[in-house]
Formats: structure tokens, C-alpha cells, sequence
């Protein structure tokens, strides 16, 4: 019950010993003050096996949210931001997120190309499955430094399915932001001012969702790409 979860000396614990991961990932919360995440374990909310599918939703002039993620290389697939993973029936509203990530490099396997993971790493979220993010800013750190995986990096997220119309309604604001990126190994590298990877459809279309996501960024020269303004490209920041 809610009043024994209130109770409950340890919350994490009480949601696992009661196999509460299905309330909790599919909940409604609304986030009415601003607040900061800092912890060592933190990582996202939601993962590959128990993604966010709820609601969250910050006041009509947006909530903050200030986040740090300290992490290293490990096996597997790897999803860091605000959210780890979110899914499809998944919706964000009203947020202003501030997220500064840093990944170091294993003290093992490294440049061992065999062992390829992936990390998955975005300003919301390290994956979005076709999930609504709407009228939410994100302003992302984000240093990698790597040594056998592929890496999927974003303003937004790092690797997004269902196509930008699911978060065109958002912007990045790379105006405050650095990025480091490197990695050792041969494996690729998806890194992009929106998402670092959107599958694999021609580019044109694509390109032009994601010039309109941008559009209002003072035409491109905080974002460093080109961008869509008033029906016209915008590309001299791209050229210099």
C-alpha cells in the first residue's frame, strides 16, 4: 500500500522484495519544484528491462532538473541520461533538464573490438522508443572516453526509433554545453546535436525533421548545425 511504502525505511528495497517495477515504471508524477539529482549510482531512470512508460510532468513554466551521471565502460548495452530508457507509452511535458554525463574508459577489454557494447547516452534520455517529449529544453555535458564500445550520443538522446516527430516539440540548447568524445577501439561513433542514431532511413527527410526540431535556436548558432527558420536554411555557423 502507499502508506507502507511511505514507511518503509528503505524504498528501493520495498519496491523490489514487493516487485513493484510495474507500478513504478508506468506512473504518473508530477513535478511541481525544481530539484537536483546528484548520487554516485545513478545511471537513468528506467533500463532495457524495466523502461519508463509513465507520465512526467513538469509546471507550466517548465521544472528544472539538474542531473550528474559518473560512469565506466561495462559489458552489455549501456543507457545513460535523465531516463535510461524510455518506451513507447512513455510522455514527458514541462521540463527544463540539465545533464552532465561522463563515461571513463574500463580498465579491461580495452580496444578489444570482440567485445563491442554499446552506450547509449542523451541529455533525456540514453534511448527513446517512439516516446513524446514535449515542450522540454535539454542542455547536455556530455564527455566519453572509451575503449571498446559503440557509442550512441545526443542533445536528446542517443539513439531514438519512431522517427524526430515524436520530439519535435523540443530543442536542445547546446549554447552552455562541451562535449568530449573519444573512443580507442574501431567501432563507430553516432553523435548528433538531437539524437546520435535514427535508423536507417534516407537522410534528406530526416535532415529536415530535425532542422524544424531545431527551429528558433537563433537559426542554428547555438546548436552549430544548420537549421530551418521561417521557411529558410541556415547554414553558416556549419561552414564557419
Amino acid at each position: 500500500s502507499n502508506n507502507s511504502y511511505k514507511s518503509a525505511d528503505n524504498k528501493a528495497t520495498f519496491i523490489t522484495s514487493n516487485n513493484l517495477f510495474n507500478v513504478v515504471q508506468n506512473g504518473y508524477y508530477g513535478i511541481n519544484n525544481n530539484l537536483s539529482v546528484f548520487n554516485d549510482e545513478f545511471t537513468g531512470i528506467g533500463n532495457a528491462t524495466y523502461p519508463f512508460k509513465g507520465v512526467f510532468v513538469g509546471s507550466d513554466e517548465r521544472t528544472k532538473i539538474i542531473s550528474t551521471i559518473n560512469a565506466a565502460e561495462s559489458n552489455g548495452n549501456n543507457y545513460y541520461g535523465l531516463f535510461g530508457v524510455l518506451d513507447t507509452e512513455a510522455t514527458l511535458l514541462n521540463l527544463d533538464l540539465h545533464t552532465a554525463i561522463g563515461i571513463t574508459k574500463s580498465s579491461s577489454n580495452i580496444g578489444n573490438d570482440a567485445t563491442a557494447d554499446n552506450l547509449y547516452v542523451g541529455g533525456v534520455a540514453g534511448k527513446i522508443n517512439n516516446a513524446l517529449i514535449y515542450n522540454t529544453i535539454s542542455s547536455a555535458i556530455i564527455s566519453i572516453d572509451a575503449g571498446y564500445s559503440t557509442i550512441y550520443a545526443g542533445g536528446i538522446t542517443g539513439y531514438l526509433t519512431g522517427g524526430f516527430s515524436s520530439v519535435n516539440k523540443s530543442d536542445y540548447d547546446g549554447s552552455l554545453t562541451n562535449w568530449i568524445i573519444n573512443n580507442s577501439s574501431r567501432n563507430n561513433n553516432y553523435v548528433g546535436n538531437i539524437a546520435g542514431y535514427a535508423g536507417t532511413k534516407q537522410a534528406a527527410p530526416i535532415l529536415l525533421e530535425m532542422l524544424k526540431t531545431q527551429e528558433g535556436m537563433d537559426s542554428g548558432f547555438f546548436t552549430g548545425i544548420a537549421t530551418l527558420c521561417d521557411g529558410k536554411i541556415y547554414y553558416a555557423k556549419v561552414v564557419g
